[in-house]
């Protein structure tokens, strides 16, 4: 059993270094969605920040690949395209959406 799972986080973690999607890892929650707020202004809303943020030597495309949106409680769930950018967005916990401080951290199943 101590075999089996050395050898299934190894797997793991050449999907990380191989930059595999592995949507737990990828994967963000945003607290304080503004009502009235659509998936797509959020996906447009943090693709903008990231671009600037990460500057001329980021990887070209999307950092958003999906949006799961709760707006009557008022979360999402953002996935991104790989570990790295996740950690980059959590980095922008209290940044203002709509004059709205979103939360944002691991989702509460993060392992």
């Amino acid at each position: 059993q101590i075999l089996l799972a050395m050898q299934q986080n190894a797997a793991s973690m050449r999907q990380v270094q191989t930059g595999n999607r592995v949507p737990q890892l990828n994967r963000i929650y945003v607290g304080n969605v503004p009502q009235g707020t659509i998936q797509e202004e959020l996906k447009q809303f943090f693709n903008n920040v990231m671009e600037v943020g990460q500057g001329p030597s980021r990887m070209t495309g999307d950092s958003v690949l999906q949006v799961y949106l709760n707006i009557d409680r008022r979360f999402a769930f953002i996935e991104l395209r790989n570990p790295e950018e996740a950690m980059q967005a959590m980095d922008l916990d209290q940044i203002k959406f709509k004059g709205h401080p979103l939360k944002i951290g691991r989702p509460a199943n993060f392992d």
